[in-house]
């Protein structure tokens, strides 16, 4: 579960929440509850497929199961890996914008640092990687939860006059555009699926996890934006990159520099967890005969896959110095939302064709895939219209 929120809880919130209100105005809260809702199905979908087959291949092991055709199986496998990694780099500039509000080095070597040493911890060992998720996500957690109380407790007021959503959008496609960035703040909570091999019980756990992190994301992004809308209009939010540093600011009048480092530590903990997530999928995948052989070799002194790992590494860095984090927030949620739909698609298939769950399996009910793949094609829908028009 720690895993899970770990992974969801870092730039989506930390620095997406100032862009979502630019977008959605005062309705911002609202964007992270359709978002939530969005991906609510999904994770159901997600939660019976972990139990019913716990892989480090999760999503393509999934749709090979449901469609059995390597091509898609190998396509969704990539795009999964291809979108963690394209997520991890806008993390990345995520966390350089806070890191930049306590130094004054280049942007190419903070960025550089913050991979090299998630690299090294993925490398070190799943036990150590897992621990300091742990006590990352518990400091962040923390974090917002602070910001939340002070923002509350506050008496500061915005300076500039609320709006209901950016010059110059109506408001029904600020909301879309808004909804569509939150789905990147949610995104992470499948990846748990992804570490089926190394829990114990996993049929029991992961769904427990999927789902009980979901909750508590979801509870926390809406939190948050409400607290950060207290003290901060949503025009003085979109123009800064670290948007809760500023909220803290405003509500206390300090200097923020706490903040700052922690919410170092609460958007990089990302990396780390995609980093994990990709290695194993990417192990996964050739161990099953679906990429080269090399990417299934395992360092016999670690035990985690070598390769992957550091291959996973190089391409999220090149990344992060090339692009800014907006557009790879987008670009990760439409990737993702394709293959949340093809994962539906797949469990909707099984239960069609009546594929027997096995004793212990968490079983959801057919509409609920069917429900998924509706909820994850219509943003898509929406953005490519925007894009076109």
């Amino acid at each position: 579960m720690l895993y899970a929120v770990g992974v969801s809880v870092g730039a989506g919130i930390f620095v997406l929440v100032g862009r979502i209100a630019g977008l959605a105005g005062q309705f911002a809260p609202l964007a992270f509850v359709a978002a939530g809702a969005i991906v609510a199905f999904t994770a159901f979908t997600f939660a019976e497929f972990a139990s019913r087959l716990p892989r480090a291949a999760g999503e393509a092991a999934y749709v090979d199961a449901g469609f059995r055709r390597r091509a898609l199986t190998r396509t969704v496998g990539l795009t999964v890996a291809a979108a963690a990694v394209i997520s991890s780099a806008a993390i990345v500039n995520g966390g350089r914008a806070y890191v930049q509000q306590l130094t004054a080095a280049p942007e190419w070597l903070i960025e550089l640092a913050i991979v090299a040493i998630m690299m090294a911890i993925a490398v070190w060992g799943v036990t150590q990687s897992m621990i300091a998720m742990g006590v990352v996500t518990i400091l962040e957690i923390g974090t917002l939860v602070w910001v939340i109380v002070v923002a509350f407790a506050s008496n500061a007021v915005p300076d500039m006059p609320a709006t209901p959503v950016a010059a110059g959008d109506g408001m029904l496609p600020g909301m879309f555009s808004a909804v569509l960035l939150a789905v990147f703040a949610f995104i992470g909570f499948e990846s748990a699926v992804n570490m089926a091999e190394e829990v114990r019980r996993p049929t029991r756990a992961i769904p427990i996890a999927l789902l009980l992190s979901l909750a508590i994301v979801a509870a926390l992004y809406a939190a948050v934006s409400v607290a950060a809308l207290r003290v901060a209009s949503p025009p003085e939010l979109a123009a800064t990159e670290a948007p809760l540093a500023f909220v803290y600011r405003r509500a206390t009048g300090g200097s923020g520099a706490v903040l700052d480092g922690l919410a170092v530590f609460a958007t990089i903990n990302g990396v780390l967890a995609q980093m994990i997530m990709v290695s194993r999928l990417l192990f996964g995948m050739a161990r099953d005969g679906f990429l080269p052989a090399p990417l299934a070799y395992v360092w016999p002194r670690t035990r985690t896959p070598l390769t992957a790992t550091v291959l996973t590494a190089a391409v999220v860095l090149l990344l992060a110095l090339a692009a800014p984090i907006e557009p790879l927030a987008r670009l990760t949620s439409l990737m993702l939302l394709l293959v949340f739909a093809t994962v539906n698609a797949a469990l909707l298939k099984i239960k069609l064709r009546r594929d027997p769950a096995g004793a212990g399996v968490f079983v959801v009910p057919a509409w609920v895939p069917a429900a998924g793949i509706v909820s994850s094609l219509v943003p898509v829908g929406w953005e490519i219209w925007r894009l076109t028009h």
